[in-house]
């Protein structure tokens, strides 16, 4: 077992599900789970708290929404 998922709560990972299953969502960073384009067939990797980016995103969900009901 990966050791992001011993502490990756059941409901975060519920809702980066239901995340990945709306075709608007285009990017997720979490404290766990680092995926710049979920819409490609490549993976996103365990946010390993290397980089900035990945530092950055230790405490909050951050995801990109595409829809044209949110754009101007």
């Amino acid at each position: 077992m990966i050791e992001r998922d011993k502490h990756e709560p059941p409901k975060v990972k519920a809702f980066r599900d239901s995340l990945y299953a709306c075709p608007c969502v285009s990017q997720l960073f979490d404290p766990w789970y680092m995926d710049g384009n979920t819409r490609d067939a490549v993976p996103g990797t365990p946010n390993a708290q290397i980089d900035k980016n990945e530092t950055t995103h230790a405490h909050h969900l951050h995801l990109t929404v595409l829809d044209k009901k949110v754009l101007p």
